[in-house]
């Protein structure tokens, strides 16, 4: 009896205590094994998730919102040539500028002195930063200008330009002191390199002007300057986002044309 009692409690070395436990434990793997593989896929399926579309989304964000300020800043340039435009057409400028004597290197004073009071008067009223008359020499002679004259063809050209504080006084004196910008170290910013920013960031344009014959002898030169120009900002941050508190702040990307 006792060695048949044996037999049962004990098969091939191992107690009916320990196969028991083996079968416990391998129907709890069995009844884990779908829920852990399940957790699993759900953590790799949020990875993807947020890897592939939310950094998409957010590119796709980033990007209209790049094009909302390429065309807010294009209206800008858009609106320069309507300006200068409307200025050569108008009929004081036109009467001033038919006593300039267009084939004397030294032309009429007294007209180029009507023309700068008058040119001076439509800056304020139209509330550009520089607006001047520059003949074709002189253009040409310019660097910053050279390379527009090949694109007028007779018509007006605008684009960004940033200016070094020396470039800003050959235009206007006042430009290089509403260019600079003192550069405070702020949270979760790199620390600026320099104390403070010169250059400056131009919306100019350039338009020819004819004379009675058809031929350009003189240029209107004209825009605005960006920096500490909160206006364009806010204007941008309104279209991108809701109205809310001021976000201004300095533009000063890489200059093209």
């Amino acid at each position: 009896m006792a060695q048949s009692s044996g037999v049962i409690t004990r098969v091939f070395g191992i107690s009916w205590q320990q196969m028991q436990s083996k079968i416990r434990y391998r129907i709890l793997f069995l009844t884990l094994l779908p829920i852990i593989l399940t957790l699993v896929s759900l953590v790799f399926i949020t990875i993807y998730w947020n890897v592939i579309y939310t950094g998409k989304q957010l590119f796709m964000k980033v990007k209209a919102d790049l094009v909302v300020a390429d065309n807010t800043l294009s209206q800008v340039q858009q609106r320069q040539q309507h300006q200068l435009s409307t200025i050569s057409g108008s009929w004081d400028f036109q009467h001033a500028f038919q006593l300039l004597n267009q084939n004397d290197p030294k032309p009429n004073s007294a007209a180029i002195n009507a023309l700068n009071i008058l040119l001076a008067q439509k800056q304020q009223t139209l509330g550009l930063d520089f607006l001047r008359l520059i003949s074709v020499a002189d253009a040409a002679a310019d660097p910053d200008l050279r390379l527009m004259l090949h694109q007028t063809q007779q018509q007006a050209i605008s684009g960004l330009m940033v200016l070094s504080k020396t470039q800003l006084a050959r235009i206007n004196s006042s430009l290089a002191d509403k260019a600079y910008v003192e550069l405070v170290p702020t949270r979760h910013a790199t620390t600026p390199e320099k104390k403070s920013e010169t250059r400056g960031l131009l919306s100019r344009t350039l338009m020819p002007v004819t004379d009675l014959t058809g031929n350009v002898f003189w240029y209107l030169d004209g825009g605005i300057i960006y920096n500490h120009n909160t206006a364009i900002v806010d204007h941008i941050r309104d279209l991108v986002y809701d109205k809310g508190p001021c976000l201004s702040a300095l533009l000063v990307p890489s200059p093209y044309f």
